[in-house]
């Protein structure tokens, strides 16, 4: 049976991954070896699975629909990003990111809810705590580079933002991986609030 590279995530509005972008194309004037990504695969990871076999997909749906069962989530996250820094640390960046001071409650415990559904299924918990962040590019140098200093000094003075973020749904996501970089195509997606809609008349279903 065919396998796929999958992931769950939460995906983000056009406008938002344009200004995301802008960011990126700043930080790119650094002459820093590194891998930055497309506007169009921006997103948010909540759990990476790895390869697995296509016929395993309804399963990882109804872990998600249980998942989402369980969040607090019953409609749309808002919350602002405003934190532009980097894994491990700023002086030792290996993935530039953008987040938020105030981490959206919503999705870390969608992620928890998310970790403990997919379990039984064989993917074991990341043992580290979620958080909530867009990865804007990957460093390839290594520290005591004078690229990478450069880099550290731009992430540290980079002019402060707000944007105004807003996610709907709970997205499994394949990814192909090419010589021109990952290409992104959601395998199925589900809104936030579905598992918490009430049930519908027996009448309004024959009527459909």
């Amino acid at each position: 049976m065919a396998t796929i590279r999958a992931f769950f995530c939460v995906e983000l509005e056009e406008e938002l991954k344009t200004r995301l972008d802008a960011i990126t194309q700043k930080l790119k004037r650094v002459p820093v070896k590194a891998s930055w990504v497309r506007a169009e695969n921006l997103h948010i990871t909540l759990k990476f699975l790895g390869d697995v076999d296509e016929g395993f997909i309804p399963q990882l749906e109804e872990a998600a629909r249980e998942a989402l069962a369980q969040s607090p989530i019953d409609g749309e996250v808002h919350w602002t990003l405003d934190r532009l820094g980097a894994f491990p640390s700023p002086d030792r960046p290996r993935v530039v990111w953008v987040g938020s001071t105030r981490e959206p409650r919503e999705l870390a415990e969608l992620a928890a809810r998310l970790e403990e559904a997919l379990e039984p299924l064989g993917f074991s918990p990341e043992g580290r705590g979620f958080v909530a962040h867009i990865t804007l590019g990957r460093v390839k140098e290594r520290p005591p580079s004078t690229n990478v200093a450069e880099l550290t000094r731009a992430l540290r003075d980079y002019p402060t933002f707000d944007l105004e973020a807003r996610v709907t749904g709970l997205t499994l996501m394949k990814s192909n991986l090419t010589p021109k970089g990952a290409i992104y195509t959601p395998v199925f997606r589900l809104p936030f609030g579905l598992a918490h809609e009430e049930p519908r008349s027996g009448s309004e279903s024959e009527e459909e």
